[in-house]
């Protein structure tokens, strides 16, 4: 079976909206389970990490085919990135503001992971009481 955990931990700044928005979603027509957390940063950060959860699922499963309808899609590297690269720049800028994700999409075996900026993530194992990481992300830090 397989078993899905989100683990959060709260910033610093303790006087301010909780900006994470988190998401799972299974979508049987499609085959794909998805997962993603978006870490709103800056004032208006919580709208940013919420618009990126809105329109994420359909940059995902509504890709359209040659004929212009949808069409149920085998996930690939290049289609996850090109739909995080559509999701950057669909997202209207906000002063100062913006997210950070993490990205996992399973399809049948088949398990992609994306990140982008300082959150961080993880695929672990868990057999006989004991927990093994099997892939974690790198973080992207401007500085």
């Amino acid at each position: 079976t397989n078993n899905i955990a989100l683990l959060t931990r709260r910033g610093h700044k303790r006087d301010t909206v909780n900006q994470y928005r988190i998401m799972l979603l299974d979508a049987p027509s499609s085959g794909m389970k998805l997962v993603a957390l978006f870490d709103g940063h800056g004032e208006k950060g919580h709208l940013v990490a919420h618009a990126a959860m809105m329109k994420l699922p359909h940059l995902l499963f509504m890709l359209p085919n040659t004929k212009g309808t949808t069409r149920n899609t085998i996930l690939s590297p290049k289609i996850l990135a090109d739909a995080i690269q559509k999701l950057d720049k669909s997202i209207p800028a906000a002063v100062g503001s913006g997210a950070t994700s993490i990205v996992m999409v399973q399809q049948e075996t088949q398990l992609l992971v994306a990140n982008l900026g300082d959150s961080f993530g993880f695929v672990d194992e868990y057999a006989k009481g004991k927990a093994t990481i099997l892939y974690q992300t790198k973080t992207h830090k401007p500085h």
